[in-house]
């Protein structure tokens, strides 16, 4: 009997270090999100007190520019785009599961608890510099979350961050790991057959939106009717990607960049008028999947993007701790009180975030990618060294 075709993508190590490229801008522009989000008052504050605060022309354009860092949600579901397509490829073969789960787990958790460990010193440390920031006295973001995350050190909390079950002001980013989870947990049996796969994900989205199923506060729910049908783009587009590659070489990968760049436009003017919906989610989507088809067929892999895509991970686990850091620091110096008016003092905690990342990545990142590596090395009866 014929084989069907098979139009799985054709991926080298190369290609891989672009897709790199592609989840190390997602997680600075989620780094820009917070940062700006903590480290400024915003432009309501700023209009409603323009008399007392006189913002120059400079200060009012850059508070405008300020907006394109508004999307950040929407910024995470190109993660999750990127994670089907990446799963589908880790399991293009027949995979055991002990091994698939174990390299998940040898991958992605020792720096998930190093991530966990350091909010926990940033919250001992900063309640030591300013406690008034956790009072529960200012009322803008972030400070009520702040004042909520005080018991984060007690055993039950801890236990319940370190099963992904819970989150806060210094981790509010980790909500979208317990989808990856679930995610990992199902992909070896849901991807044996990516196009129903794909179709009963679509069928889910749909009823969910239709339904109103597509809520947040239940994990397993919101998955099944919400963020599953992102995995599934991911997973469909490296199955098909062989078939997708004549459609979209007749536009050029330079006019679908193009295009990903018009959907991020999107995102921002439907976030900036209506926050987030459907619609700036969808928009998200396709900037994903152009995005991943652009940067592959382009060869987009400039070193410093290569470098902040191999530590986006950690980026991402320890960015929000390390922001609150530098913005109580800033109270602390200054001895002024929130919010922060002036439109460009965020960009101080930029620096120092990206390095704690970097030292973070060298110290538990990188020896868990070695580790995962010497487990795809291993072959059964074989030591795994």
């Amino acid at each position: 009997m014929e084989r069907p075709p098979d139009h799985r993508a054709r991926l080298g190590k190369e290609d891989f270090l672009r897709l790199e490229c592609v989840r190390g801008l997602a997680a600075l522009y989620v780094v820009l999100n917070h940062a700006r989000g903590f480290m400024w008052a915003g432009g309501t504050y700023l209009r409603d007190h323009a008399a007392a605060l006189r913002p120059t022309p400079a200060e009012r354009w850059l508070a405008a520019s300020n907006q394109l860092t508004r999307a950040g949600t929407e910024a995470v579901i190109l993660f999750f785009v990127l994670s089907g397509f990446s799963i589908a490829y880790s399991l293009r073969e027949q995979s055991r599961l002990r091994e698939f789960y174990l390299r998940r787990l040898a991958r992605l958790y020792p720096p998930y608890v190093f991530g966990v460990a350091w909010a926990a010193l940033v919250l001992v440390v900063t309640r030591g510099l300013r406690s008034d920031l956790y009072a529960g006295i200012y009322p803008m973001a972030p400070f009520p979350s702040m004042h909520q995350f005080l018991d984060f050190l007690s055993p039950r909390r801890l236990l319940r961050t370190l099963a992904y079950l819970d989150s806060g002001a210094l981790i509010p980013q980790y909500w979208s790991l317990a989808y990856e989870w679930v995610f990992y947990a199902l992909a070896p049996f849901l991807l044996r057959s990516p196009r129903r796969y794909f179709l009963a994900s679509l069928g889910l989205y749909a009823v969910g939106l239709g339904a109103g199923l597509n809520g947040e506060d239940r994990l397993l729910q919101a998955y099944a009717f919400k963020f599953n049908f992102y995995f599934a783009v991911g997973v469909i587009l490296f199955h098909e990607y062989g078939r997708l590659i004549p459609l979209a070489r007749v536009a050029g990968a330079r006019v679908l960049g193009l295009i990903a760049l018009t959907c991020f436009a999107g995102i921002i003017v439907l976030n900036f008028q209506f926050g987030r919906t459907a619609a700036t989610d969808l928009l998200a989507t396709a900037m994903a999947l152009l995005s991943i088809y652009a940067f592959v067929e382009l060869k987009i892999d400039r070193p410093a993007l290569v470098a902040l895509g191999t530590q986006s991970y950690t980026l991402y686990l320890t960015h929000v701790a390390s922001i609150v850091l530098v913005m109580t620091c800033w109270y602390w110096a200054t001895g002024s009180t929130p919010p922060i008016a002036k439109p460009y003092v965020w960009w101080i905690a930029l620096p120092p975030t990206l390095l704690i990342s970097w030292a973070a990545a060298r110290l538990v990142e990188a020896p868990s990618r070695a580790l995962v590596q010497r487990l795809r090395g291993a072959q059964p009866g074989r030591s795994s060294s």
